[in-house]
């Protein structure tokens, strides 16, 4: 077997149908061992002497109306996952390996299409009822039948559910789901059944939890006050010491990122993760250093893909030569250079920074003007042969004489001083590119419902790859509205090589099928790939701090802490 569990108990052994199960606290997919044994305290990367106190203050961008982030209507406030707990928590400093926080047991089948979980028995909601089997059963069919549809893609592979008791659940699963859906409903946010059933399923209610934080304050897109639960069950468990330090946590939010980062500057919060390689590299020269810290910290996170994406579901982009020749004509080496003060990196990949995906794809490269020529003579060439030729500076489809223009809809102005010397590079090839900055509330809807030509997004990427790729690009959900597949892909390669990952059975197989999914879509131009970094930049008030060891595969800032004089 490759899954390697912490801690057996030989006399737990036990049949269910055919399938022999075993009892251990803690798992990992695809390793041979975990780093954690069974008497593990804490996590090396928290600090577990922190002091426990304050009040962060977080500055959040845009707005929010909605409570629910489980469902797809409105704009859901930042971090509601503090007032959850799930089943069993990952570590932050491995690959793929899980450990109790919820359940005390996980009960695994030699061909993983049975997990039996045992829960504690002195699990709290924030309301002082407690958690049962029934609250567990009960969050995975209404994320299912009401939330929003990226759960049904994830948990599509659930067989059934069936309770045991009160404290033993038991998941069933195809024979064609993927292994890492064991870790997906391991660590799904457990809802309260009691406070649910009569409710309607949407933001407008204030909810509540079992985890560490209950919301005590909000006003609507102004701010949200998250307080720590003095009663919180799980405080004293090995996954939870050094972590959830701070008495209150505030979000105050900014609709214009300006005025964010002038905040900041001015004392009105405490932490900023910087994502602006112009603001990283100027912006803080001036601050006082008896006031902040400034600092970049290392990570190796998979970065995933950032990119211009585009709506296939379009004619005009519908054949992959089209998508490459406006691929070629964007000048990242120029953009690095003189936008970014060469922060970045190009990605080649979707799975950017990850031992994961083809290597062997590579964008032709640019730097200006001059560089940049070859790659827009072959970008004419694909024009060519997809039926368009340039006419009185116009590129016209000899299909249907339209000229080839698309709008490039945006969501903050942060991406238009990319945008306008790419726009300048299409106009040469007789491409007319027009930029369009809405409002956040406005693009969300338009996105859900597919209705644009190209916008910036990302997909992040799992340290170990698996069942998140159905959503991201399966045909299945091309047309759905909601659903991730925002580009439309409908392509056969990509959906074979989805299933390939689902049935791996050993780290080997499934970093296989990951390289062919990554080849279908990259080499075929579904996005114009951007570029990632491998560290964090981060700016903090001094009195705030963090352990000398960092995860490896996360920032960890639930186990910062206040400190004036460490």
């Amino acid at each position: 077997m490759n899954l390697f569990f912490s801690k057996y108990k030989y006399i737990n052994l036990f049949i269910l149908g055919t399938v022999l199960l075993k009892s251990q606290d803690s798992f990992s997919l695809y390793s041979d061992k975990l780093k954690y044994d069974s008497n593990f305290s804490n996590f090396e990367y928290v600090n577990v002497n922190a002091p426990k106190g304050g009040e962060i203050i977080l500055g959040a961008n845009g707005t929010f109306d909605s409570l629910n982030q489980f469902t797809l209507g409105g704009i859901s406030a930042d971090d509601l996952y503090l007032i959850y707990d799930s089943l069993m928590i990952k570590s932050a400093d491995e690959l793929s390996s899980y450990y109790p926080l919820i359940a005390k047991d996980i009960n695994i089948s030699s061909d993983y299409k049975k997990i039996l979980f045992e829960i504690r028995q002195n699990v709290k909601f924030s309301d002082d009822v407690n958690l049962t089997t029934r609250d567990i059963k009960f969050t995975f069919e209404i994320l299912m039948t009401k939330g929003s549809p990226i759960y049904k893609a994830i948990f599509k592979d659930i067989k059934n559910i069936k309770i045991i008791d009160d404290y033993k659940i038991e998941f069933e699963l195809l024979e064609n789901s993927s292994r890492d859906l064991i870790g997906r409903i391991a660590t799904t946010e457990i809802l309260p059944s009691h406070f649910w059933e009569n409710k309607k399923f949407d933001g407008e209610q204030s909810p509540i939890g079992t985890g560490a934080y209950k919301i005590k304050y909000l006003s609507r897109g102004n701010y949200i006050i998250f307080e720590r639960r003095t009663d919180y069950w799980g405080a004293n468990l090995p996954v939870n010491r050094g972590r959830f330090n701070f008495n209150r946590i505030k979000y105050d939010y900014y609709r214009d990122e300006s005025v964010s980062f002038e905040a900041f500057k001015s004392l009105q919060y405490h932490f900023r993760l910087e994502n602006m390689a112009k603001n990283w590299v100027n912006g803080y020269k001036n601050l006082s250093k008896n006031d902040f810290v400034i600092e970049e910290i290392n990570h190796s996170i998979p970065q995933g893909i950032q990119g211009f994406f585009f709506n296939s579901r379009l004619e005009k982009f519908s054949d992959w030569r089209i998508r490459k020749a406006i691929a070629l004509t964007f000048d990242f080496e120029w953009s690095n250079k003189f936008l970014f003060f060469e922060q970045y990196k190009r990605s080649n990949t979707i799975f950017a920074n990850s031992d994961f995906g083809y290597k062997k794809f590579e964008l032709p490269k640019g730097g200006g003007s001059i560089e940049i020529r070859d790659s827009l003579r072959e970008a004419m060439k694909l024009f060519n042969e997809a039926g368009y030729i340039l006419k009185d500076g116009k590129l016209i489809s000899q299909k249907n004489g339209e000229p080839m223009r698309f709008e490039l809809l945006l969501n903050s102005t942060g991406f238009v001083r990319v945008a306008l010397p790419w726009k300048q590079n299409l106009k040469k090839l007789g491409i007319e590119m027009t930029i369009r900055n809405i409002d956040i509330s406005q693009y969300i809807e338009k996105v859900k419902k597919f209705n644009f030509d190209m916008i910036v997004s990302s997909r992040g990427q799992e340290l170990i790859v698996g069942g998140e790729q159905f959503g991201y690009w399966h045909s299945s959900l091309a047309d759905i509205n909601g659903s991730l597949n925002i580009i439309g892909i409908k392509d056969s390669e990509v959906d074979s090589a989805i299933n390939e990952i689902s049935r791996a059975e050993n780290l080997e197989k499934l970093k296989i099928g990951v390289e062919k999914l990554d080849r279908a879509i990259i080499e075929k131009f579904y996005i114009i790939p951007h570029w990632h970094i491998n560290r964090f930049r981060v700016a903090y008030w001094k009195k705030l701090h963090h352990s000398e060891v960092t995860p490896k595969y996360d920032l960890g800032f639930e186990t910062w802490w206040f400190e004036e004089n460490p």
